[in-house]
């Protein structure tokens, strides 16, 4: 779990979902129940619900097909990596695996027709986060969802993508 609250996708997810989560269709959690849900080995209701819900909005005319299949899908169509080989459509998903895909899948949402209508329902200043503080050293700090500060490193350019082992 610990690597988990380390990884800055956590953070941007909840604040994603806590101010489009409600139009989206999407079930309200906690930062922590995330951490939860993707640390877990077995199948998440929470990671399930999201998944199922941003798939069917995405991708709605593949109506009789199961989250799994719909990611493949996608990510196949948008030359995106791609969690599911065929033969591997029911394959156990590593923490990185599920967060990667709930990222890309929040992302693509925001490029479905009904956005546009959704975000003009927001208060402008909802929109824009801000860091909340820099120290001597170009640490940023950030605060999100009422629970932590996140440092992020300024002179860090790119992180090796993780989970792959």
């Amino acid at each position: 779990m610990k690597d988990v609250q380390g990884w800055w996708e956590v953070p941007s997810i909840c604040y994603y979902c806590s101010l489009l989560g409600n139009a989206f269709g999407l079930p309200d959690f906690t930062i922590e129940r995330l951490e939860e849900a993707l640390s877990t080995e077995e199948e998440d209701v929470l990671l399930t619900e999201m998944f199922t819900t941003l798939t069917q909005a995405i991708l709605p005319e593949a109506l009789d097909k199961s989250w799994r299949e719909k990611v493949a899908m996608i990510f196949s169509e948008r030359n995106k990596n791609n969690p599911f080989e065929k033969s591997e459509i029911d394959k156990t998903l590593t923490s990185w695996e599920k967060l990667d895909i709930l990222y890309n899948l929040c992302e693509m949402r925001m490029e479905c027709a009904d956005v546009n209508g959704i975000i003009k329902t927001i208060e402008k200043w909802q929109l824009k986060t801000l860091p909340i503080g820099e120290d001597s050293n170009e640490m940023l700090y950030w605060y999100f969802c009422g629970t932590r500060i996140y440092r992020q490193d300024r002179n860090v350019e790119h992180l090796e993508k993780r989970g792959k082992a």
